[in-house]
């Protein structure tokens, strides 16, 4: 998909290059090492492990586009949950928790999933990048409407 057809809701899948993109793909087993959500047509919210949570640009150069069909009303949400969400910081105790296999969640801090699953699915669903694709995937949600996973999502 061209950069200049992206809409609100947009989930971005990268396949970064990067030492560290590599290590979150084998960690993962899988093809991308980062997911972003796109909160216009040019700009879309992301946290990476050396930035809070943010909004830039779309400049990724390796990536695929999953669009889930999402109302006005719904777009709407995003745009202002995500607003919310910014200058949070990274969820390094996510990290350690996959490492370790227990549970290790900051309520207040994101990794880059879960940004997606907090603003489009359910903030305690904890996702790594290619676990969301999947998840995505295999339950059709880039074909049928999401209305019933589409709650309001009530930010701390």
């Amino acid at each position: 998909m061209n950069k200049l057809d992206m809409e609100i809701g947009d989930i971005i899948f990268v396949r970064g290059k990067s030492p560290v993109s590599f290590l979150v793909r084998l960690f993962d087993q899988g093809e991308f090492s980062h997911v972003a959500l796109m909160i216009s047509n040019t700009h879309c919210i992301e946290s990476q492990w050396n930035t809070r949570v943010r909004i830039v640009p779309m400049e990724f150069n390796d990536y695929e586009v999953v669009r889930i069909p999402l109302s006005d009303i719904r777009k709407d949400m995003i745009v202002r949950n995500a607003a919310s969400l910014t200058g949070r910081w990274y969820d390094y105790r996510q990290i350690i928790s996959y490492l370790i296999q227990r549970p290790w969640n900051a309520p207040n801090a994101y990794i880059c999933s879960e940004i997606i699953t907090t603003l489009l699915f359910d903030k305690d669903m904890v996702l790594k990048p290619n676990e969301l694709y999947r998840y995505i995937i295999e339950n059709e949600l880039n074909v049928k409407q999401t209305v019933d996973l589409c709650k309001t999502i009530e930010l701390q």
